[in-house]
């Protein structure tokens, strides 16, 4: 596990990180203090032939 945080505009935003090779799982957790504040695109990608992915769409309108 590792994780970093930093502050913009008094925006405190954090990011995590876990990645387990034995059960194959890259997991990224976003996080900020203030509603609203994290706009999230990403894509991913894989050089192996037979490989697959799960998604998860989080939608949180609270502050932490």
């Amino acid at each position: 596990e590792s994780q970093t945080e930093y502050t913009v505009d008094n925006v405190v935003f954090k990011r995590e990180y876990l990645v387990s090779q034995p059960h194959q799982v890259l997991a990224i957790r976003l996080t900020a203090n203030k509603a609203h504040q994290i706009n999230l695109e990403s894509f991913l990608n894989s050089p192996h032939k037979n490989y697959s992915f799960k998604s998860s769409e989080y939608t949180n309108n609270t502050a932490n």
